[in-house]
């Protein structure tokens, strides 16, 4: 059985600190052009917990690693061993761990790194594949059509049944591809306008179907699912 939570959380220093990479720069960082994130994913695999950590951090050196695990340990139910971190490499992150007696680490700023990863595993989720339950959610969209919306249903009267539920299936796969919630009152999808009102078809069903779909995965979610909650 596996679990999953994947968060990003924001590490940027709250005032400037030295950069890490930069050999010909010897003053501390002036401001913030893109925001510094560290990608948090917990992994629960037959009941074993397993944390794995991405920085925007030029690297980890070896007694902020050992530090890190310990402090996790005691927050967190993980051993030492499942516990993983890597860096991104940026070379405009700021100073770790002090190289020179010129560009020396914030304190302050590294504990803070620490503090922001206390991330608790939801024990009842569950990911799985729904491919079938999709295409039955497809099967049962088209036939609210048929029964609620007569107008759109002379559309595609006289098409094979089965190739229409591929071609839905296939556009809302590629929904998915882009972590599109067509549901979502985050998003305005909009297909184009077409003379047979095919654009508006294509809402109706895989919106039927995104909810038919919901409503039976209770505490189930789809690798799709996570990524949409990312976005």
């Amino acid at each position: 059985m596996l679990g999953i939570i994947y968060k990003t959380t924001d590490i940027t220093p709250l005032k400037p600190q030295y950069l890490h990479g930069h050999a010909m720069r010897k003053g501390k960082s002036e401001g913030v052009h893109d925001a510094l994130e560290a990608v948090v994913c917990w992994l629960r695999v037959d009941g074993v917990r397993n944390l794995f950590i991405n920085g925007d951090i030029i690297g980890w050196d070896y007694d902020f690693v050992h530090e890190f695990k310990k402090r996790i340990m005691d927050k967190c139910d993980v051993e030492y061993d499942h516990i993983v971190l890597s860096a991104t490499h940026t070379h405009s992150g700021p100073v770790i761990k002090a190289y020179d007696k010129e560009s020396l680490p914030d304190d302050e700023y590294v504990k803070e790194i620490i503090s922001n990863t206390n991330i608790n595993i939801n024990k009842k989720i569950k990911i799985k594949s729904f491919r079938q339950k999709r295409e039955n959610a497809i099967t049962e969209a088209l036939n609210i059509i048929y029964k609620e919306h007569k107008d759109l249903y002379e559309i595609i009267k006289y098409y094979p049944i089965y190739e229409l539920e591929n071609k839905m299936l296939a556009i809302w796969d590629k929904l998915d591809n882009y972590s599109i919630d067509i549901n979502s009152k985050n998003y305005d999808i909009d297909f184009g306008q077409d003379d047979k009102n095919f654009s508006q078809l294509i809402c109706k069903v895989i919106g039927y179907a995104q909810k038919i779909l919901d409503e039976d995965k209770e505490e189930e979610l789809e690798i799709s699912d996570l990524m949409k909650k990312l976005s």
